[in-house]
């Protein structure tokens, strides 16, 4: 009686093993869908509806979770079977009957990991810890360690006062570019005016000029500014008519400030306006007269000019 009761107590225990599992993996299974369309027709529906439960009876909890199946109609009665991975990877097969169907997907999934791949752990950041406030630094401009040279022109007006005189104003100039830092070298040239007191015939007032200084490039995106500061010697030459016929000449000393605003269009040329301002420090102490019967020179000029430039290299 005793070795009796003891081979059928290791045949219960024997058989309610696998039938513990068997259900705990059924239950997560039974929660799959199984996606058929209608055209594969319903013996691939059978398969399908059937696929859950004959999963659940090999297949454990833990491999039964965040599986996914699609079918898709394939050519001569077959099918496409898509299962998505615990792990996040998809795999597809072509199956060809409706009974393959298990074994095709449970084939796929018995070399998947039962569990999905954990996301590695973001930064731990102490809660008592200040935060960074500090900007990042600004990205260094492409062209900023490289040496450029560029030449060109303007054309505009120019106003001086306290001798009320109104000229032309052209302008050719080159610049020296190296980390943002300017070298600058301009030739004025205004040949005709308007000079209230002299006689207006175009010619009674011209001036030329030759400047060498220094600035600073500012960027942004496609525009820069230029502000340059240019010493500038200038030679001025009057002639009147009235009362009495006179000529004079005066090389006068210019202390220049200039800004340009450019805009590039492409990569060679851009478009440019410019203003600047010069004083006289010898006009500002006294009248400059080039010659008697004229008028003495302007002690501050404004001008505003337009053009192009283009970079040599």
């Amino acid at each position: 009686m005793n070795l009796l009761g003891y081979g059928l107590a290791l045949a219960l225990v024997a058989a309610s093993s696998p039938a513990t599992a068997s259900d705990d993996g059924g239950e997560l299974c039974a929660s799959l869908r199984v996606d058929v369309p209608a055209e594969l027709g319903p013996e691939w529906a059978s398969a399908a509806a059937a696929l859950p439960r004959e999963l659940g009876d090999a297949l454990s909890s833990a491999e039964c979770a965040h599986v996914r199946v699609a079918l898709a109609a394939g050519t001569a009665g077959a099918a496409d079977v898509h299962v998505g991975m615990p792990d996040g990877r998809e795999a597809s097969r072509h199956v060809r009957a409706p009974r393959a169907l298990f074994p095709i997907v449970l084939g796929l999934l018995a070399s998947a990991p039962a569990e999905p791949v954990p996301e590695p752990p973001g930064p731990t950041h102490d809660r008592h810890e200040l935060p960074d406030f500090t900007p990042p630094p600004a990205p260094p401009h492409p062209d900023a360690d490289r040496v450029g040279v560029s030449v060109g022109f303007g054309l505009g007006a120019r106003g001086g006062l306290p001798t009320q005189v109104i000229m032309a104003d052209v302008e050719l100039f080159a610049e020296v570019v190296l980390r943002d830092w300017l070298i600058l070298a301009s030739v004025r040239y205004a040949p005709i005016a308007v000079a209230k007191g002299l006689t207006p015939d175009g010619d009674a007032y011209q001036e030329a000029g030759i400047g060498l200084g220094f600035g600073r490039r500012f960027h942004l995106d496609r525009s820069c500014l230029d502000v340059a500061f240019v010493p500038t010697l200038v030679l001025v030459s009057m002639e009147t008519d009235l009362p009495a016929e006179a000529f004079g000449t005066l090389s006068d000393l210019r202390l220049d400030a200039c800004a340009r605003y450019g805009y590039a269009l492409g990569k060679r040329w851009r478009f440019n306006v410019t203003l600047d301002t010069d004083v006289s420090p010898n006009a500002l102490v006294r009248p400059q007269l080039p010659a008697p019967g004229l008028l003495p020179v302007p002690a501050w000029t404004l001008g505003l000019r337009v053009g192009m430039s283009a970079s040599i290299f």
